[in-house]
């Protein structure tokens, strides 16, 4: 891409030939514009790699929240609003089980909120705001399912952000584990505000 780059502020237009690109490789090393391989150590190449497959699976995390976005502001839109993280593991349970007015409505009301208020399900949510979902799945202009086919898209959806996520976190913390004895590792956490996983990734 520099070659590329150069060769058009070269004479003779941007015209493409054998002559000038090795004319502009040649300009490019005499400016110092290049850089030189970068060599890791066994230890560092394997945590890069590491690194990689986390940051690969947090772009792949990122892709698929927008389409369970999507989804959801189709089926269910006023539901949208209340989830305001959907990685969250109580998002992803309740998405997983009663992602469509349809699916909260199915039993009625006393056994979706005995099913969702106990703290052990309901998680990082108030136990009122199921109440506010149950009401709001009755009145919501969401598009219809009859063959509840949103259903099956936002469920399929949030199983695979969940171990989209699951993961990321799991090739981070190898990343991690692998880098913690370093001595250039722990130099970098003594940084103000600097994280493991900033450490982990400025380190690779």
């Amino acid at each position: 891409q520099a070659v590329c780059n150069n060769r058009k502020t070269l004479p003779g237009g941007i015209n493409k030939t054998d002559q000038k690109d090795a004319y502009s490789v040649f300009d490019l090393l005499c400016q110092g514009k290049f850089f030189l391989p970068v060599v890791r150590d066994p230890e560092l190449q394997a945590a890069y790699r590491m690194m990689q497959r986390h940051m690969a699976l947090k772009k792949r995390v990122s892709r698929i929240r927008n389409q369970l976005r999507q989804a959801i502001h189709l089926a269910f839109p006023e539901l949208n609003p209340l989830i305001s993280d959907l990685s969250l593991p109580t998002s992803l349970r309740f998405l997983m089980a009663n992602p469509t007015p349809r699916s909260i409505r199915y039993n009625g009301k006393r056994r979706f909120l005995e099913k969702w208020r106990p703290r052990r399900r309901c998680g990082q949510w108030r136990p009122q705001k199921f109440e506010l979902i149950y009401d709001l799945a009755g009145k919501s202009i969401g598009l219809k399912d009859p063959h509840r086919i949103y259903e099956f898209e936002i469920k399929t959806l949030a199983q695979d952000l969940a171990d989209a996520v699951e993961k990321s976190k799991m090739w981070l913390h190898k990343a991690i584990e692998l880098l913690e004895p370093r001595a250039d590792y722990q130099l970098l956490l003594q940084l103000p505000r600097m994280g493991k996983p900033t450490a982990a990734a400025i380190l690779t």
